[in-house]
C-alpha cells in the first residue's frame, strides 16, 4: 500500500487462496487487477470475474481515474457478501449475478451483472477516496454508489435499462427517518442513504444533462481527490459547479446549506424551472 487508509477498510484474509490477475490498461496507464480467490473456485472465478474491466471502463468515463493506481485493483473471496476494502474489495457473492441472485430493482436488468463487483468497486470512488468525517453523512458514500449501479447498468445495457433500474429501486424507500444522520454520535441515518439518494442523483442528472452531471462528478473526485469531506462540502461543491441547474430554476441552490434542500425525511420541495415540470429533491425535518 502507498496510499493511506481508512481504519474499517482493513482485514486479514488466510485461506488457500489461488490467484490469478489481468492488466487493465486505464485513463492513467497500467493498472494491476489481482484476484485472490479459494483454490477450489479458480476456474468459476476466472469467467466470472471477466466483469472487471467493462466496469473500470465506465466508471473511469463517469468518475474520473480509478483512485489507486499504486496499490492496483484487487478481488480477494470472504466468507461474508463483500465489502469496499480499499484496493482489495471483499467478494463473497457465491459467483452469481445480482444481489445473492437476485435483483433489488425486481427489473431483471441487476441480473446481468454482480452486484458485490460492481456497487463494493464504486466505493472506490465513493467512499475510499472521497470519505466523510462523520458517518451521519455516509449518503456520500452510499447514494453515490447505489447511483453507480445505474451507471453501469446504463453503460452495459443502455439508458433505458438504467433509467428503469433506478426506478425499480425506489421500492425499497422507506421514509422513516432521515437520511442525514445526528452528528457527533457515530449514527447514521436512515438505509434510505441508498436507494433515495441515487434517486436525488438521477433527478439532478436529468436537469443538468450527462454531460454537465459527468463533470461534477469527476469534479467531485478529482476535487475532493483522497480527502475528508462533509456532506456540506459535497452539496456545496456540486451545486455551484453545476451552474446550469441555477439558470433553469428557480431558487437559488448555492445559497448557505441551512436554506438549500437537504436530504431526509419525508418532506418534499419543488425545484420548478420557469414553465416547466416540477422535479422534487429531499429535505430534512
Amino acid at each position: 500500500m502507498t496510499n493511506p487508509i481508512n481504519s474499517y477498510n482493513l482485514i486479514p484474509y488466510i485461506g488457500k487462496y489461488a490467484h490469478f490477475g489481468e492488466v487493465y490498461e486505464g485513463i492513467q496507464g497500467k493498472l494491476d487487477c489481482d484476484y485472490w480467490v479459494l483454490a477450489s473456485n479458480e476456474t468459476k472465478a476466472r469467467e466470472h470475474f471477466t466483469q472487471v474491466p467493462s466496469m473500470l471502463q465506465c466508471f473511469e468515463e463517469w468518475f474520473g481515474p480509478y483512485p489507486f493506481y499504486e496499490d492496483g485493483y484487487k478481488l480477494v473471496e470472504s466468507p461474508h457478501l463483500g465489502m469496499e476494502h480499499q484496493s482489495a474489495v471483499a467478494y463473497g457473492n457465491q459467483y452469481l449475478n445480482g444481489y445473492l441472485g437476485t435483483d433489488l430493482s425486481g427489473t431483471g436488468h441487476g441480473l446481468k451483472w454482480d452486484f458485490i463487483i460492481i456497487h463494493e468497486s464504486g466505493h472506490e470512488w465513493f467512499g475510499n477516496s472521497i470519505t466523510t468525517a462523520d458517518i451521519a453523512d455516509m449518503w456520500v458514500h452510499e447514494g453515490f454508489t447505489n447511483y453507480s449501479e445505474t451507471i453501469f447498468t446504463q453503460c452495459q445495457q443502455g439508458e433505458e435499462a438504467g433509467n428503469d433500474y433506478v426506478v425499480g429501486c425506489r421500492k425499497n424507500i422507506r421514509n422513516d427517518i432521515p437520511i442525514i444522520g445526528p452528528y457527533g454520535v457515530n449514527q447514521e441515518g436512515s438505509g434510505d442513504m441508498y436507494p433515495k439518494s441515487a434517486s436525488m442523483l438521477h433527478t439532478i442528472r436529468h436537469i443538468v444533462g450527462d454531460s454537465v452531471f459527468k463533470g461534477d462528478a469527476i469534479g467531485d473526485e478529482q476535487g475532493f481527490y483522497h480527502s475528508t469531506v462533509t456532506s456540506a462540502d459535497v452539496e456545496t461543491f456540486s451545486a455551484c459547479s453545476a451552474s446550469a441547474i441555477s439558470a433553469k430554476c428557480s431558487i437559488n441552490i448555492c445559497a448557505p446549506p441551512r436554506s438549500r434542500p437537504r436530504m431526509g425525511g419525508v418532506q418534499e420541495e419543488a425545484l420548478r424551472p420557469a414553465g416547466r415540470t416540477a422535479w422534487t429533491a429531499w429535505r430534512r425535518r
